[in-house]
């Protein structure tokens, strides 16, 4: 199991069992690399700046710190991801990139094919790990609350661990 999760769960964490199912599933079945290139690592909508004219236009993308070299499906998955309602308890608001006036994910994958024409292959594992990913974020969170001695608002992030965990496994059809 991900040595991030150890640093971060509760002790006698209820959750463990699912986030090593989840776990275990993404190291047997993520696929070989096919593509390279810069991957932010944390793509949504508010991460970037947008015309002022034109909403649809991208005139920047900021907070780069999470940034690597990798397959760019993990940013299209993550990006997808983030549409989920469980990403508002992890900023503690509601966040731009679930308003309800952006297309779903399903739509935005579609979208990205297209404008990338590059295949969604293994499309359900991008999308596994960009959950267990907002998961980790979640816990992370909760974890620095505690550690703080702060228990205002730390059980929102920590309620949205499971659920993610959850939908990264429903995702799975390996």
């Amino acid at each position: 199991m991900g040595s991030q999760w150890q640093h971060l769960r509760l002790p006698d964490d209820a959750r463990d069992a699912d986030v090593r199912r989840l776990y275990t599933r993404l190291v047997q079945s993520f696929p070989q690399q096919r593509r390279v290139s810069i991957v932010h690592g944390d793509y949504r909508i508010d991460n970037t700046i947008l015309d002022s004219a034109d909403a649809n236009r991208v005139r920047a993308v900021l907070d780069w710190e999470l940034s690597t070299l990798g397959d760019p499906l993990s940013d299209a998955a993550l990006m997808c991801a983030y549409r989920d309602s469980q990403f508002d308890l992890l900023v503690d608001l509601n966040a731009a990139w679930t308003s309800p006036l952006l297309p779903a994910a399903d739509a935005l994958a579609h979208r990205y094919l297209v404008a990338s024409e590059q295949p969604l292959a293994h499309w359900d594992i991008y999308m596994a790990l960009a959950y267990f990913k907002s998961a980790s974020i979640a816990a992370g969170i909760d974890f620095r609350r505690r550690m703080r001695g702060s228990d205002d608002d730390a059980d929102l992030a920590r309620q949205a661990v499971a659920p993610l965990i959850a939908a990264g496994l429903s995702g799975m059809t390996t």
